[in-house]
């Protein structure tokens, strides 16, 4: 399965040569009659080899033989290359959530793509565009409580599957040589030199700081997952198992998430096994009180296209902003007389907004990463007593501070309310 972080562009590529490696059938002590699909043509052919025999041409690719007993001798030496005469390439663009089996009969884009010169041999299709529809993060379910031991699907609308079908054509005639396959698609990024593919633990860095019982959660692929544990960084010997569900053939399962407890600092493990290879992996969550002043909570879209948590626990303040129009007006009547106590310059369109500084407490440096992708992020919330507020970024430029350069780090961000103040839009 290829995976798209639909923020970055992803090129799905369509090769003019198609290449498959070509196996000989192990010759048996008699006469047997074998049908492979012969990938020349598309069609399926039968072919006899007699006893013993070692001629290179009785050739088919690797799983497409049926008939009697037989096995695979060498490789052949030789790769299957048609050449396809074609000037554009046609396709159909599906996307939807749910099973993977749940596909749908309504085609959302059919776009086609000509060569730019004759001698191009690949045409490249950007997928991201047409695939970020409709993907928005759910914060509803993100502070959906839960049990921090059972494992918790992302919201249906937070990723999808997308299907890419299409043919090649020379003069408006298709050439047979269709493709067809299948992304799972989140609104995540890429950063220069990265690939599109997921992490196993959706998050940067292994380390988290949060204020004590704030919400956070840590999202993780279920592919080849063996196992969660988590246990207390003071009682390491002491864990707790939590149960795994799910299937990654729907796509709200191929992520899920954990609800971490912030009552005290955790560590947790997560365990891959492929191909019989043990690999952990750990999170650690280091929980902080805050008696002063009143926590906010920052729910943002990560790199990875999942929500996770930044606590801004210091000071904070508020600030009104005001937009309008205006314009002059005669206050003259009819008769010609007037009133001086009604407006010369009348005021209209008037708008308004509030921002707020928010200030973390004194952290450590592994918290720059989430901070990094809180600035870039597109979706922000701001979560106060059970209330999730949309917000947008005010500040436009971080500086990344070091115990080294700053001794103690703590950040501060200007955020304005998405909803005006005056309710101007339905």
């Amino acid at each position: 399965m290829t995976e798209i972080k639909c923020r970055s562009p992803y090129l799905f590529i369509r090769p003019l040569t198609e290449l498959g490696a070509i196996y000989r059938i192990a010759a048996t002590g008699s006469t047997a009659s074998y049908t492979y699909i012969d990938k020349a043509t598309g069609n399926t052919t039968s072919q006899i080899i007699p006893p013993y025999a070692i001629e290179y041409t009785n050739c088919a690719q690797l799983g497409t033989v049926a008939g009697p007993s037989f096995s695979f001798d060498s490789y052949c030496g030789a790769t299957y290359s048609p050449t396809v005469e074609y000037d554009t390439i046609k396709y159909q663009v599906k996307s939807w959530n749910g099973a993977i089996s749940s596909e749908p009969t309504e085609i959302a884009y059919y776009k086609e793509k000509q060569k730019v010169v004759n001698a191009q041999e690949t045409i490249y299709i950007n997928l991201s565009n047409l695939l970020k529809e409709r993907i928005e993060g759910d914060i509803t379910n993100y502070m959906a409580s839960g049990s921090p031991t059972i494992t918790q699907p992302i919201g249906i609308n937070e990723s999808k599957w997308g299907k890419v079908e299409g043919d090649f054509y020379s003069n408006g005639e298709p050439q047979g040589r269709t493709f067809s396959e299948t992304f799972f698609v989140i609104d995540g990024y890429t950063e220069p030199r990265e690939t599109q593919s997921l992490s196993k633990i959706l998050l940067t860095g292994s380390e988290r700081s949060v204020v004590r019982y704030s919400k956070e959660r840590i999202h993780f692929k279920l592919e080849n997952l063996s196992s969660i544990i988590y246990y207390t960084q003071t009682n390491p010997a002491t864990f707790s198992t939590i149960t795994l569900s799910g299937t990654t053939s729907n796509s709200n399962e191929y992520i899920k998430s954990v609800n971490v407890n912030t009552s005290f600092s955790t560590t947790y493990r997560f365990r891959y096994i492929v191909a019989g290879i043990i690999t952990d992996y750990y999170i650690n969550i280091n929980v902080y009180d805050e008696c002063k002043y009143e926590v906010f909570d920052v729910v943002f879209k990560n790199k990875w296209g999942v929500l996770e948590t930044v606590s801004f626990s210091k000071k904070m303040t508020k600030a009104l902003t005001v937009e309008d129009d205006d314009y002059l007006r005669s206050i003259v009547d009819y008769n010609g007389s007037y009133d001086i106590t009604r407006h010369t310059r009348k005021h209209f369109n008037t708008m308004g907004y509030e921002e707020w500084t928010l200030n973390t407490d004194f952290l450590d440096e592994s918290m720059n990463d989430p901070l990094r992708e809180l600035m870039l992020s597109e979706e922000i919330w701001l979560c106060r007593s059970g209330i999730y507020i949309p917000i947008n970024k005010a500040d436009t430029s971080i500086t990344f501070k070091t115990s080294l350069n700053d001794k103690l780090i703590q950040y501060t961000m200007k955020v304005k309310l998405s909803h005006n103040i005056i309710n101007n839009i339905l």
